[in-house]
Parts: C-alpha cells; sequence; structure tokens
C-alpha cells in the first residue's frame, strides 16, 4: 500500500506525537511504501537524511502550510496512487486529509490522542481548532478508521458522536532504546544521590494535572518508611515556580531534584536511575486541554524494567496494568500515593516483579513494530469496523 503519514508535529522537533509519527511511519515502511509529510524546523535536513522513508516538508506557516500540505498530497496522488493518509492528529491533517478523500476519494485514518479531541477557548490555537468543530465532526465521520491511543479516547469520541469505525491503536516504546541498565555513576554524582537512595522519577512537563505537587505532599508521609527517598523530576513548564515554593514549604529542598529539560538521548539515564516511576495525572474540572489521554512515558519507564504508579484518570489505566505493571491510586489521594510508593518501595521483590511485566508488555505488545504491523492490518481491512 502507498501512504501518507501527515503531521506538523515531528522530529527533531520533541514531543509525544512528534515521536508517535516518526516511530509509526519509519515501522509502517517495513511493510508499505511510505511518505511523510511534514513542517520544516531547525534541524530537519539533517535528520532527514538517515531515514529509509521520502519526506515531504513545507514551510510552518499557517495557512501556507495548510495550502502546502494539500497541493502536496494532490500531487503525490497525481503520479503514485495514494491508498491511505494517516494523520497523527485531527488538526490540521485530518482536516486536509478529509478534503483529500472529498477531491480524490483517498481513504483516510485519523488518530486521537486525547485533550485536542476537545473543544475549549483555553489557549488561541485551541479557540482556533474550536471554530472548527463542524469540519472536525464531518472528518471524523467520513473517516475510514479511527485510532484513539486508549479505551478513554475512545469512550471520548463516542459521547462526542462520533460513529467511524474505531479501533484502540496504543502508544508504543522503543525497546532498543529504552531497555534497563545499570544506574549512572555520573549520574547520581551530578544529582547528589547515594547508592542506598530509593529514587522516585517523574519525566513530563510541568503541568497543573501531571501531579507533582500530590508527590511532593505525599512525600513527608513516605520519608516515615523510606527516610533514604530522593525524588528527582525531569520537565519544564508554567508549574516549575509553584512547586519550587511547594519543596521549600514542606522543607523537602534536600531531596527534591528539579533538573528541567534533558536530551532525549539522556532520559533512559534517569529512568535507569530511578527505582519507582511516578505521575499521578489527574482531570481537572474545566480544563480540557488538561488531560492525560494515555502516558507514553509509563511505558518508557516499563521498558527499563521499572515499576510505575499512575493516576487512575483519563487514559493511563491502558498505560498501566494495576497490580501487574504498576500500580494506579486515586489521582487526590495523598494517603494513597504515599501508601503506592512506600508498598513498592519496600518491597523489593514486588517491585521488580513489577518491572519484568512491564519489560515484558513492551516487548511483546507495546513496541513500535508491533503497533506498525497492527496498523498495516487495520488498513488492510478497509472500513470493515473491528470492536
Amino acid at each position: 500500500m502507498h501512504v501518507i503519514v501527515c503531521s506538523t508535529d515531528y522530529p527533531p522537533v520533541i514531543g509525544g506525537i512528534a515521536q508517535y509519527t516518526y516511530q509509526i511511519a519509519k515501522a509502517l515502511a517495513t511493510h508499505d511504501q511510505v511518505k511523510v509529510l511534514t513542517v520544516r524546523t531547525p534541524g530537519w535536513k539533517e535528520f532527514d537524511k538517515g531515514q529509509t522513508f521520502m519526506t515531504v516538508r513545507v514551510p510552518n506557516i499557517p495557512l501556507l502550510r495548510e495550502a502546502l500540505f494539500l497541493r502536496a498530497i494532490l500531487r503525490i496522488h497525481r503520479t503514485e496512487p495514494i491508498d491511505w493518509i494517516v494523520s497523527a492528529v485531527w488538526f490540521p491533517c485530518g482536516l486536509l486529509a478529509h478534503a483529500s478523500h472529498n477531491l480524490r476519494g483517498i481513504k483516510y485514518a485519523v488518530a486521537a490522542h486525547g485533550s485536542e479531541i476537545f473543544d475549549d477557548y483555553v489557549t488561541v490555537r485551541r479557540a482556533v481548532k474550536s471554530l472548527c468543530r463542524a469540519w472536525k465532526g464531518y472528518m471524523f465521520r467520513q473517516a475510514a478508521w479511527v485510532l484513539p491511543v486508549s479505551h478513554y479516547t475512545r469512550e471520548q469520541l463516542a459521547k462526542a458522536g462520533v460513529v467511524a469505525p474505531m479501533r484502540v491503536l496504543h502508544n508504543g516504546v522503543d525497546t532498543d532504546v529504552f531497555r534497563p541498565a545499570p544506574k549512572s555513576p555520573a549520574l547520581m554524582s551530578r544529582l547528589g544521590l547515594g547508592p542506598a537512595t530509593t529514587v522516585l522519577l517523574t519525566v513530563g512537563r510541568l503541568d497543573l494535572h501531571k501531579g507533582h505537587d500530590v508527590v511532593l505532599r505525599a512525600l513527608p508521609l513516605v520519608r516515615e518508611h523510606i527516610p533514604g527517598i530522593a525524588y528527582v523530576i525531569v520537565g519544564a513548564g508554567p508549574e516549575r515556580a509553584r512547586l519550587g515554593q511547594l519543596v521549600d514549604r514542606l522543607g523537602l529542598t534536600g531531596i527534591v531534584k528539579m533538573v528541567g529539560t534533558v536530551a532525549e538521548a539522556d532520559l533512559v539515564d534517569y529512568y535507569n536511575l530511578c527505582d519507582l516511576f511516578i505521575m499521578p495525572s489527574r482531570e481537572m474540572p474545566g480544563r480540557l486541554d488538561l488531560v492525560e489521554g494515555f502516558g507514553i512515558v509509563f511505558l518508557e519507564a516499563g521498558a527499563c524494567g521499572k515499576p510505575v504508579i499512575g493516576g487512575n484518570s483519563g487514559g493511563m489505566p491502558d498505560a498501566v496494568l494495576d497490580g501487574v505493571t504498576g500500580l494506579l491510586v486515586d489521582p487526590l489521594d495523598v494517603q494513597a500515593i504515599a501508601q503506592a510508593v512506600v508498598r513498592i518501595g519496600q518491597d523489593q521483590e514486588y517491585a521488580r516483579r513489577l518491572g519484568r511485566n512491564g519489560r515484558r508488555r513492551c516487548e511483546e505488545e507495546l513496541n513500535w513494530a508491533s503497533l506498525a504491523t497492527k496498523l498495516h492490518q487495520t488498513l488492510s481491512e478497509g472500513t470493515q469496523a473491528v470492536p
């Protein structure tokens, strides 16, 4: 099959959807003829040189970008008929796939992640997207496949009236990159961590819903049982100042390490540094832009053989199998979060079992090759709906 994978988020830009698009395209290219349609970003020429599939890039200027995307699709289709357009998100690529379908009859599938499917006016970008809600509705109705990344996202789409065939296609992880390894002595030294320190880790943007604040409030309770605890926070965002103030207020300055943004290549060292990964994200009333549709970081930690704790909200029950790869907790319950940390932190065999299960699940089900095979099979089925 000739497949166009389309997204405005794509490496060398860093981000979950950018990685989703790239990894799906790379793995799908082992089954099909793949071309990626995306935008120019700093470093794009060097990045594209090493790929085994063609990448078509256009200037990242709103409106011009969309016009050039559509022109590229029609030009490619004229010389090499396109079987499928796979859109990594509905805006703007899903709308352009819909236009291509109506102009040339090209089938399309569109992925759905989480917060981007909701309409609100919290930011200018989201307000612009909300103005396209009618077109979005037509686009979802005419899609040959809609690909939610979690059952939560699928339920939200169904509530919104989407009746197109849907199949859950989870996020994945590169198990060759994210794999168990010894703790880095250099990183331990840089962060001031001793060999006996029990390390908690959160990786993610410092947003209000991610749960960093609740973990901080749970730490004094955890220290009563695990005195040698440290909490490493990787990421940047609008909550940085507030979290710093909370650390000071709780007297946690010595044990909380806020390291900011970390290069993609260095993330695996942080995962392997920790004894337990935690991110108790929660849903925020009135903030549909703050929703955890899945949580790829749980897979990255699991692929490194680490037990994980997640909030029982959004799409996280798909990322964390409760009692199998980690624990799900009430993301607002400080006591429950502390108890979960202590339970795993004090039982090394239990922690190892959860970590082994997480690694096995990533190797067998949630690696990109397996997910691309599932996508290839889905596209091959055409418009036949499968539960």
